[in-house]
């Protein structure tokens, strides 16, 4: 169970356990690279403005647009966020009739507030 080395030491063989984790280390690194690849793929070739810029050379230019998307899709979340509150406390549902309706038939509440 043992192989020997040029200088006579006698070293255990690799276990499967090692081998297999050595291979699962050499899988994660290479879905890594892959998911890297792909990621600069998109972002060479996407149209959303500004994400093809975070792959360019100048390190200043990169840092402004990650700043940039960042704090816009942080924005973008707060409003979502904020418009599915409303509605989750008082839902409304719009349908639209097929019927033409005459506008004088369209009864108007007004609430006056002093």
């Amino acid at each position: 169970m043992a192989h020997d080395i040029e200088n006579g030491i006698k070293l255990p063989e690799p276990s499967c356990e090692t081998e297999r984790a050595s291979k699962r280390s050499q899988a994660r690194a290479r879905r890594r690279l892959l998911l890297s690849e792909l990621c600069v793929d998109f972002s060479e070739n996407t149209t959303l403005h500004g994400l093809k810029y975070v792959n360019e050379k100048s390190t200043l230019e990169k840092i402004f647009w990650l700043v940039t998307i960042a704090v816009s899709v942080a924005c973008c979340s707060y409003l979502i966020r904020n418009v599915f509150a409303k509605w989750w406390d008082s839902p409304v549902i719009v349908a639209f009739n097929k019927e033409m309706v005459h506008v004088g038939s369209v009864r108007i509440v007004y609430i006056e507030t002093f």
